[in-house]
């Protein structure tokens, strides 16, 4: 693990539910870190999404989702979904699942700046038949102030150590190192 010199926030400017933040490196440059995203905005995507109601359209949803999204849902039984267009067509398709979905966001945790851990129960169509109801954890990430990464995880354990090993492959540190 490197030594990291922490940036310092120099800049910040504010459009309608997106702040771009501007942060100057040891070095002299400036890098943008990408707009920031106002949290109010996203977890009431994130609403949208997870709690999915019977008769809604999944065009009514496509507007949130980033073009390169890639997710992982309970009503496609976790199969890895990649982009708006692939995500849209598959729920879609999973008419039976739709009918039988039934989600509850309780709670929003923040990880980082675009990454929230959201809490909440569900009800979904299992593969073979019948159906499952419990606590679910899913991971969502933000790009572009859409919903960009969706995971699904049964137990809150398994999100949080995705969450870190995503983190080091960003940043090359650990989410909880005091020098990241």
């Amino acid at each position: 693990m490197t030594s990291r010199t922490p940036p310092t926030m120099i800049a910040r400017e504010s459009v309608p539910g997106v702040t771009a933040v501007w942060w100057s490196f040891r070095g002299g440059g400036l890098e943008m870190a990408g707009p920031a995203v106002d949290r109010a905005s996203a977890e009431r995507m994130l609403r949208r999404l997870h709690e999915h109601r019977r008769g809604q359209k999944p065009v009514d949803i496509a507007s949130m989702i980033h073009p390169q999204a890639e997710m992982r849902l309970l009503i496609t039984f976790g199969v890895l979904l990649q982009g708006r267009a692939m995500i849209v067509e598959a729920l879609e398709r999973a008419q039976r699942n739709a009918e039988l979905y039934q989600g509850t966001v309780r709670r929003f945790e923040w990880l980082d700046d675009e990454t929230v851990l959201t809490f909440g129960r569900a009800r979904y169509a299992l593969t073979g038949g019948g159906h499952a109801e419990g606590r679910v954890f899913w991971l969502d990430e933000f790009r572009d102030g859409l919903i960009w990464r969706v995971h699904v995880y049964m137990r809150e354990a398994g999100a949080r150590r995705a969450y870190e090993e995503q983190f080091e492959k960003r940043t090359g540190a650990s989410p909880n190192d005091p020098a990241a």
